[in-house]
This record gives structure tokens, C-alpha cells and sequence, in this order.
């Protein structure tokens, strides 16, 4: 990140237009990249955590499908919160006409 601010005022000290437009944009869009991260982090504690859960108490009730009812919690958590992550990137936002 230090090394970063320093690209930034190497190429501002530079004068050169269109890099530091550039380069402003790309730190203008770090923060979403790091919220989409946190979020697939989050998401990956949360179904692991859920998937374990089913699977215990599948398991425990007696049903024959126990792991295919767990990694269906798993992958719809997956999917729930990836979602959001890739509209905070902007690869999931819609456009009004």
C-alpha cells in the first residue's frame, strides 16, 4: 500500500495526465475491491460454518443425502454472497435506460 502512494506521487510529480488519471481511478476503485474481498471472505466462513452445520445435523436425523443437502447450503451461500461482491467491483450492476 506505502508503495502504491508512492507510484501515485511519482507519477504526479511526473505531470503526466493521463497516468495520474489512471491512477487515480485505480485507487478511487481499491476500496470496492477490498469490500468485494471481504465479502467472499465472510461468505467463505459463513458456508463453511453452515456446511459443517447441515451436514451434523443431517447426518444425526438419518438422512441418505447428507452431504448433497450440505454442499447445496454451501454452494447457495457461496452464490448469495459473491452477488454482492461482484456488484461492489461493478461487474454486476444494471444500467437504466
Amino acid at each position: 500500500m506505502v508503495l502504491a502512494i508512492f507510484v501515485l506521487l511519482a507519477v504526479a510529480a511526473l505531470n503526466i495526465q493521463v497516468a495520474v488519471g489512471l491512477v487515480s481511478q485505480a485507487f478511487a476503485w481499491l476500496p470496492h475491491l477490498l469490500v468485494a474481498i471481504a465479502l467472499l471472505l465472510a461468505g467463505g466462513l459463513v458456508a463453511g460454518f453452515v456446511r459443517r452445520s447441515v451436514l451434523i445435523g443431517a447426518v444425526n436425523a438419518g438422512l441418505p443425502s447428507a452431504r448433497l443437502l450440505s454442499s447445496g447450503a454451501h454452494a447457495a451461500l457461496i452464490v448469495l454472497f459473491a452477488a454482492p461482491a461482484l456488484e461492489q467491483v461493478g461487474l454486476g450492476e444494471s444500467r437504466r435506460r
